[in-house]
């Protein structure tokens, strides 16, 4: 299976860190806000990537990546506290297996998507390991709302930043995902009543994106359909 490839919008973001690991002064922490409707979970995933990658560029098609390609890697530990229910027993749990030895002799990595979610507790659990990490271990969190965040994992952890989306490369981006005819003005047409977020955009024309829920359609313009609401907010 090989790697997925990189959303334009987190291209900046990646680059940043590529830099940072190739002067070898990449933070054991990042922290990074996740929005709706913009696919970041994949950003984790990919940061991950880079520091698995046997080429560290996440484009290998190396083991490593192959692994993550299939969210199987065994030296990635993974939380979706967006979509289960996640306690401080199981915070304390991740903590216990970051410090075990590695299957492979590469970077221990713990990805939290959602954390903010969790409760005070589990996340004074979480800050234990924050302030004393294992040796070779990272941590990737991402929010959907910083200010649920305590404030002593702020000051402990790098921020990851989203840089701007020029509008023209994420219509160039829509037109390629879509396969039409359409010219990416008109797709602009259709992006802008879904506020310019990707998978608002794709849902109604692209079948592989119906496990995503929660999504109304109205017939109303060209092409008989666009998209008037989004994924309710976690």
């Amino acid at each position: 299976m090989k790697a997925q490839a990189v959303y334009p919008w987190h291209r900046s973001a990646l680059q940043h860190i590529k830099t940072q690991l190739g002067e070898d002064r990449l933070p054991h922490a990042l922290l990074y806000r996740q929005r709706n409707d913009y696919f970041d979970t994949a950003l984790g995933w990919q940061v991950a990537q880079l520091l698995l990658c046997e080429a560290k560029n996440g484009q290998d098609n190396c083991h490593h990546c192959r692994l993550l390609a299939e969210k199987s890697h065994p030296n990635v530990l993974f939380l979706d506290v967006f979509n289960k229910k996640i306690g401080i027993d199981d915070v304390r749990d991740l903590e216990q297996q970051m410090w075990q030895t590695s299957v492979f002799d590469k970077a221990k990595i713990a990805y939290i998507s959602g954390m903010d979610l969790l409760s005070i507790g589990a996340q004074n659990a979480l800050l234990k390991t924050l302030e004393e990490p294992p040796k070779n271990a990272f941590f990737i969190l991402s929010v959907s709302n910083l200010s649920r965040v305590l404030p002593t994992i702020i000051s402990r952890v790098q921020r990851l930043r989203h840089g701007r989306l020029e509008q023209h490369t994420l219509l160039h981006w829509l037109q390629a995902q879509l396969n039409t005819t359409m010219t990416e003005a008109e797709i602009g047409k259709i992006a802008k009543l879904a506020d310019f977020a990707p998978l608002r955009i794709l849902w109604p024309v692209n079948a592989r994106l119906q496990r995503w829920q929660r999504l109304w359609i109205i017939p109303k313009v060209r092409h008989n359909w666009h998209v008037i609401a989004a994924i309710p907010k976690v």
